[in-house]
């Protein structure tokens, strides 16, 4: 019943109020009368657009001026009317005498520049007006603690006017501006005011260290121990807490903020690093699919983009984007604790609490704000007081509670990770010692086996040996078959192109700019398969292609196909050849020569007989394997069907030759130009034949010689003239032992002057370079290819370790060695150490006599002459070096 006539007493006054709001409002000290009490003048205020300094003084008649209606609670009924830049407020009221000479202060919250005024008197001037820079827009404040005061006192009672003048260049239409705040206090209660604003100043500004140390703090752990990202999540969300702590400290220590919208954008930036931070923690914790974090990334960086062109679009986004990353880090918290995921608890107890509490704290504002202030005390009823007054108990202390929950979850993390270690190496120490008990039984049985495993061992052993040598035998008859795999394969293709294949399974076609390509083919085949069984025939051509391929392999030309009676053969592929030309061609004449005998066999034995024609020409061709099954090395290119032609236009008994080739042999054989064309190509065409030369010995002795004397190193010891010929007469005693043809003599002769004239230019590899020698020389001097290449075969029988491959290089091989079975070899061998000390190869006497040992027991002679004659000296001489050996 009380409340209920107090409540009828309160709309009776309401009510009253409402109809004399045309009366000036009264004020007496009551209503300053406790140390946090102010009065607020919400009623009579008016506005008038436009400037002039007669507005402020308080005889001004003001009827004209717009009323600024409120209801009977004081709030502004919103009214909008166009707005340029400055205007002035006016308000009027009385006081009695009891706030006559009491020090008070009023504080105006408005955005921009104003002047206050009293009773015509300049109070006090905040911003600057249009011949300075506008006020600004105050974006971020606590209203009850960041606001400016300025003093003053009442000297009189009665009426009173203060008078706004005001100026805002960003505000063209009125509508809630004029909702501003006017309140006037005792100065002891604004001094009160300002110390509990430094107090909260100093406590956020803690805060804010407390973040920025926890921020260090995870930063450094990150760096430490890089894989677990937690760390750094966490300390870009402590920095941006500390960031936006110590922002607020900044504003609520200085009144008048410069540098307003830069703190701002700070502020923005920072939300959206906290928003980023904690969606990146929680979704490096719990969530697998890291789908909306990258969705939340490209928000936030497109927000931060946005920021440096538009403040209120970056601003508008931010509250949106923080509450995803809220809502996103609440669904995945309550899932992870639901899927029982090991520490979720912990760590959701403190974020949750704290986005409960922010969630609280919001909408209590939003209910119970006016103005941009907290209305609280006796402006409501205890219940809202109380629960609003735990609201912000509980957001305090929940601004804690995130890095508390964090630091609770590492040391869980640790716990857990330094639990699970100490179980391992208990673990480990169980299975250690079970291993030490296992090992002692181990120990045991084998101890009582081991004469067993002896007697195992010893029969496995010959278990194994007769299994090596089945293995042996094994292997032995794999390498046979490998082997003739190999020279099957090699049967089929060059040795380069196998080997090729071999190692990378496919081969690279080639381009070779100079070859000679061969064709032959049999006249009348098709008549002569008419007269002769099949068998026959068979046996015949085998018979004339097993002898082509006897003739050109030992020229080193390439067979490429045989196709029915016609055969194909390429010389300087794949290994190039300068000299491709000139063996095509001898080749060639010696199938001529083959053919013509095999002809005259079969006349005689009254059979039928096969006729060839040859065609050869030279140019450049591509080379390569055709196909992936039945490999074949085959040619392509115009040289080879020229080649054909040359076959088709050629006549028995002759080698017919294209132009290409005939310049390439014209100085080493004989030839005639045929008056007759290719039809197609125009190309001149000639007959080869072996251009009758006469080998002069004589004059190629008496070059070489000379050559030797005038160009070899004056320091050589033993390969001197002396030496060669040493060798050339030893040659010839071999050769008459055992029994040589006088050609073959003459071209021994002429291998023993020539198979070291390579000292000439060094004597490494000098083999090689007499050769060269050879192949240079001897042609001027009547000799033929055939013979320079038998002589180039004796040459190259001398290198150590000597691999002589027939009569003749077995000959020169004794001979260049016919020295160590002599009487005279220790004055020979003296010569040789010589010559070795003087190209530093080696140094003293003992070390020559230990390489002269090693030597002897290593050579043997080739030839049954040098054996008889000089093995048992050898041995001797052998004897001699081992009893000087020190």
């Amino acid at each position: 019943m009380r409340k209920f006539i107090t409540f009828i007493l309160l709309l009776l006054c309401i009510t009253s109020f409402a109809q004399t709001t045309d009366s000036l409002p009264r004020y007496t000290k009551e209503v300053i009368a406790n140390e946090e009490a102010y009065f607020k003048l919400l009623h009579g205020w008016k506005f008038k657009h436009g400037t002039n300094d007669q507005w402020k003084n308080p005889d001004l008649v003001d009827n004209d001026w717009t009323l600024i209606k409120t209801d009977s609670l004081g709030n502004i009924i919103k009214q909008e009317m166009n707005f340029n830049k400055m205007g002035w407020f006016r308000n009027s009221f009385e006081i009695d005498s009891t706030l006559v000479g009491i020090p008070l202060s009023l504080s105006v919250d408005l955005t921009g520049a104003y002047s206050i005024y009293l009773d015509g008197k300049l109070l006090k001037t905040f911003g600057a007006f249009s011949n300075g820079s506008n006020g600004t827009i105050v974006f971020f404040t606590f209203n009850e603690l960041k606001r400016p005061y300025t003093n003053f006192v009442f000297t009189k009672p009665g009426k009173h006017t203060f008078a706004i003048k005001y100026e805002n260049s960003q505000i063209k239409a009125t509508d809630t501006f004029f909702d501003f705040d006017f309140r006037i206090t005792k100065t002891e209660n604004a001094l009160l005011l300002k110390q509990k604003k430094n107090q909260t100043s100093s406590i956020v500004m803690i805060i804010g260290s407390v973040f920025m140390t926890l921020f260090v703090f995870h930063l450094i752990l990150f760096l430490f121990y890089r894989q677990f990202k937690p760390n750094l999540y966490f300390s870009l969300f402590s920095f941006s807490m500390g960031g936006v702590f110590v922002s607020i400290s900044y504003f609520l220590m200085v009144s008048d903020v410069k540098g307003e919208e830069w703190v701002y954008k700070f502020i923005v930036f920072l939300t959206c690093l906290s928003g980023f931070a904690l969606s990146g923690l929680v979704n490096t914790l719990f969530s697998k699919k890291q789908l909306r974090f990258k969705i939340f990334t490209a928000l936030s960086v497109i927000t931060i983009l946005i920021l440096f062109f538009s403040i209120d679009i970056s601003g508008a986004i931010v509250p949106f984007l923080f509450a995803f990353a809220c809502i996103e880090c609440s669904i995945l918290l309550i899932k992870a604790i639901l899927k029982k995921v090991k520490g979720a608890r912990i760590l959701a107890s403190g974020i949750l609490f704290t986005l409960f509490f922010t969630l609280i704290i919001i909408i209590a504002f939003s209910i119970f704000s006016k103005n941009g202030n907290l209305e609280l005390g006796d402006n409501q009823n205890d219940f809202t007081n109380v629960l609003v007054g735990i609201s912000f108990v509980g957001f305090a202390l929940s601004i804690f509670s995130i890095p508390f929950s964090m630091s609770a979850y590492l040391a869980w993390y640790f716990s857990y990770i330094n639990t699970e270690n100490e179980e391992k190496l208990m673990e480990v120490k169980n299975l250690t010692a079970q291993n030490l008990d296992q090992e002692k039984e181990k120990q045991t049985i084998i101890e009582n086996i081991n004469q067993e495993l002896e007697v195992q061992v010893e029969n496995r052993k010959n278990e194994i040996e007769i299994q090596k040598s089945e293995i042996k035998i094994q292997n032995e008859k794999l390498e046979v078959e490998r082997l003739k795999s190999e020279a099957l394969l090699l049967n089929i293709l060059p040795e380069e192109i196998a080997l090729e294949l071999k190692e990378k399974g496919k081969t690279q076609s080639k381009f070779f700019d100079s070859v000679t390509i061969l064709f032959t083919d049999f006249k009348d085949f098709t008549k002569l398969t008419e007269k002769v069984s099949s068998t026959e025939l068979i046996e015949e051509l085998n018979y004339c292609f097993k002898e082509f391929d006897r003739i050109i392999s030992k020229y080193g030309i390439e067979k490429i196909k045989t196709i029915g009676d016609a055969y194909m053969a390429v010389s300087g592929l794949p290994v190039k050849d300068e000299k491709h030309a000139i063996k095509m061609v001898y080749a060639a004449l010696e199938i001529r020569d083959f053919m013509e005998e095999y002809k005259q066999k079969r006349i005689t034995e009254g059979k039928e007989y096969f006729e060839m024609r040859i065609g050869i020409n030279s140019g450049e061709v591509v080379a390569g394997i055709v196909g992936i099954k039945k490999f074949a090395y085959d040619v392509w290119g115009t040289a080879v069907n020229i080649a054909s032609e040359m076959e088709v236009n050629g006549c028995i008994g002759k080698v017919n030759i294209s132009e290409n080739t005939y310049k390439l042999v014209h100085k080493n054989f004989s030839t005639e130009l045929r008056p007759e064309k290719l039809e197609d190509s125009q190309v001149n065409m000639y007959f080869a034949e072996i251009k009758e030369k006469s080998v002069n010995l004589e004059r190629a002795k008496e070059f070489i010689l000379n050559k030797l004397t005038q160009e070899l190193p004056k320091h050589l010891h033993y390969h001197n003239i002396s030496h060669i010929l040493d060798v050339y007469d030893a040659a010839m005693r071999y050769a008459k032992l055992e029994g040589i043809s006088a050609e073959d003599t003459e071209l021994l002769k002429v291998a023993a002057l020539f198979h070291d004239s390579g000292f000439i230019v060094k004597a490494d590899g000098h083999e090689m370079i007499s050769c060269g020698f050879a192949e240079e020389y001897l042609p001027d001097f009547g000799y033929s290819f055939n013979q320079i290449e038998k002589i180039k075969g004796m040459i190259m029988a001398t290198r150590i370790p000597q691999t002589p491959k027939n009569h003749l290089e077995q000959i020169l091989a004794d001979a260049d060695l016919d020295y160590l079975g002599r009487a005279d070899f220790e004055e020979i061998s003296n010569g040789l150490f010589e010559e070795l000390k003087a190209e530093n190869k080696i140094s003293d006497l003992d070390t020559w006599n230990k390489i002269q040992v090693s030597f002897f027991e290593k050579h043997s002679y080739f030839t049954e002459s040098a054996k008889r004659l000089r093995n048992a000296k050898k041995q001797e001489n052998l004897q001699l070096i081992k009893s000087q050996l020190l």
